[in-house]
């Protein structure tokens, strides 16, 4: 008995021995020589970084208006390209440009966004200049809803025949009296902005209210276009001529880039009579004719050297 006893004794202790090692197999801490090496996934190729976000150009500098700063006038403004004045003109030292906006009554649209590519380009001031026939208070009205739609920053109100005492009809009190109409109508709609007068060279030999403008703070630029009609218009015989009805520092002559009847004058030409009429601050007109790289740069060094303006951009 006791040696069948031992024998299942040692039978039992087998079999739980042997129960271990099966379980001590099984577990997760057994021997690992014969598994499988885990797969091995293949890796993705990282992704290119994101192309960085250029800067934004950097903003140019605006620059106050001035009538002491040269400027220019544009009539079509299709004809040159905003981006190439802006530029030409800022490079120059010069400080505006104004643009056509109507003719008595009748619009002329501006092309686009021609004032924001020019405004981007160069940083200078934009203002807008018409032409005045027979209709002062509506026009005035227009000019200021065409200021208000292009967002300009100045106004030059062309006044010639139709505003003078005299005329190929005789007399007339009527047309005479439009400046003043003019002027009263556009002052209550804008009583602070820039604004200036072009007309003819001699207020002293035309019968124009020229009162009526100096005394409303609109600067005088005398047509001194000797290309058209020689040197009975330079721009020191136009200064000359307005000490009667403007103040000295509100006269800016406006030289003539175009082809005249008389004969076309070199930019070098204008910078001497405009440096004998010891005025400060001179317009060009137009801009879009006959004006090169050349003729700008000349200008712009006839500011610095004769001082016929004040720099608006520093060079």
């Amino acid at each position: 008995m006791r040696a069948r006893r031992g024998a299942v004794v040692r039978l039992l202790v087998l079999a739980a021995l042997a129960g271990v090692a099966v379980t001590t197999s099984a577990g997760c801490g057994g021997d690992s020589r014969g598994a499988a090496p885990p797969e091995e996934t293949e890796t993705e190729a990282a992704a290119p970084p994101p192309e960085p976000t250029p800067p934004p150009p950097t903003p140019v500098p605006t620059v106050p208006m001035s009538w002491k700063a040269a400027g220019a006038f544009v009539w079509h403004e299709t004809d040159i390209a905003p981006e190439e004045l802006g530029r030409q003109m800022r490079e120059a030292g010069f400080g505006w440009v104004a643009v056509f906006l109507h003719d008595g009554l009748t619009e002329d649209p501006v092309e686009g966004d021609w004032v924001n590519r020019f405004r981007s380009a160069s940083g200078l001031a934009v203002g807008g200049w018409g032409a005045l026939r027979s209709e002062p208070a509506h026009e005035a009205a227009l000019a200021d809803a065409l200021l208000e739609r292009y967002g300009l920053e100045f106004y030059i109100a062309n006044a010639e025949a139709e505003y003078f005492f005299s005329g190929p009809e005789g007399f007339s009190p009527e047309r005479f009296g439009r400046s003043r109409t003019f002027v009263d109508a556009f002052r209550r709609l804008r009583p602070e902005l820039f604004a200036g007068l072009s007309s003819y060279c001699r207020p002293d030999l035309q019968d124009l209210d020229w009162g009526a403008w100096s005394d409303t703070g609109f600067a005088f630029l005398p047509q001194a276009y000797v290309n058209d009609f020689g040197p009975e218009v330079a721009p020191a015989v136009c200064a000359a001529a307005a000490r009667g009805a403007f103040s000295p520092d509100s006269v800016h002559p406006t030289i003539g880039m175009y082809p005249g009847v008389t004969k076309s004058l070199p930019v070098e030409r204008y910078a001497r009579l405009l440096a004998r009429a010891e005025t400060v601050g001179f317009s060009v007109y137009l801009a879009e004719t006959r004006m090169t790289e050349e003729g700008w740069h000349a200008l712009g060094e006839a500011i610095g050297t004769m001082g016929i303006a004040t720099y608006a951009v520093p060079s």
